[in-house]
């Protein structure tokens, strides 16, 4: 029944604007065959009147001296443009006060538990004026948790193409042929919140030899990846972010390999479809560039 309403308001905007203007805008005569004419109001502001001496303008009476009335001819107004104008007037003013709704506030919490999570937050707002208003009191709205989420390896993994061992996501960011330093290395893990990964012994290594095989250039059969493990020649040991130290015959190592000089402590993975070809550990310089870096991040 609103709709209704608001028609028959409009209607009654009609009717009176066409009121309005038939008595304000023209003057209305009946003509001798009875039919209805609309003439111009004339406006009378005085008479110009011409003597020997000059001009001026004074009021219309009868003189001796030639007087032209001053006029100002008022234009006829259009009904049904006044009609429209005021319903248009009508319509503005009738939905300012229909839509007279306060601010949306948000209401309760984010369904969301932590940053990383979307969720919703319900907001409500308030009818300035009764019951009147048009549309919807309450809505919902994209939100994010307060919270740091807790670290998810499978969440990450998946997130980052990677492979979940022994509850450790091991990843490989990027493959550039042969163009990777070591600080190139590091830095590829860190943007990802990751460090260069340690092998800590050969079925370990196994795992690291698929997950890379996957990760090769098209171009060529082979992949060549920093680790985070160190390798000290001197010693023949290998040592471990954490300080840890192992034997060097816990990891398969490339033929003649590992080699002695001093500066070849960095730890790189090399890994062939062909097995018959080069596979396993090298120990190289810094100086050394590679195709990319395996890294990891636990929990």
């Amino acid at each position: 029944m609103h709709w209704m309403h608001l028609f028959v308001a409009d209607l009654l905007i009609v009717i009176l604007s066409f009121a309005i203007s038939n008595a304000s805008g023209a003057d209305v005569t009946g003509s001798d065959e009875g039919t209805t004419s609309i003439k111009p109001v004339v406006r009378h502001y005085g008479c110009l009147i011409r003597t020997i001496s000059g001009s001026y303008v004074g009021p219309c009476q009868a003189q001796t001296t030639t007087t032209y009335p001053i006029v100002e001819r008022q234009r006829t107004t259009n009904p049904v443009l006044t009609a429209l104008l005021w319903l248009l007037y009508a319509r503005q003013v009738r939905n300012s006060r229909i839509s007279g709704w306060g601010g949306w506030s948000p209401q309760g919490s984010c369904s969301a538990t932590c940053r990383e999570d979307g969720g919703l937050q319900r907001y409500t707002r308030q009818c300035g004026s009764g019951s009147g208003c048009v549309g919807n009191d309450e809505r919902y709205g994209w939100c994010t948790g307060e919270a740091e989420c807790p670290f998810s390896v499978e969440g990450y993994c998946l997130d980052q193409d990677g492979l979940v061992y022994s509850g450790i996501c091991y990843t490989i960011p990027s493959v550039s042929q042969g163009a990777v330093t070591y600080n190139d290395a590091v830095a590829l893990c860190e943007e990802t919140g990751a460090l260069l990964a340690d092998v800590h012994d050969r079925n370990h290594q196994a795992v690291l030899k698929t997950f890379a095989l996957t990760k090769k250039p098209f171009t060529r059969s082979y992949i060549y990846l920093f680790v985070g493990t160190a390798y000290i020649p001197s010693t023949s040991k290998l040592v471990y972010r954490s300080g840890m130290e192992k034997d060097r015959t816990v990891l398969d190592w490339t033929q003649s390999y590992p080699v002695t000089p001093s500066s070849a402590t960095y730890l790189a993975l090399h890994e062939d479809e062909d097995p018959t070809l080069q596979t396993g550990m090298f120990n190289i310089p810094i100086t050394e560039t590679v195709d990319g870096a395996i890294c990891e991040r636990g929990p």
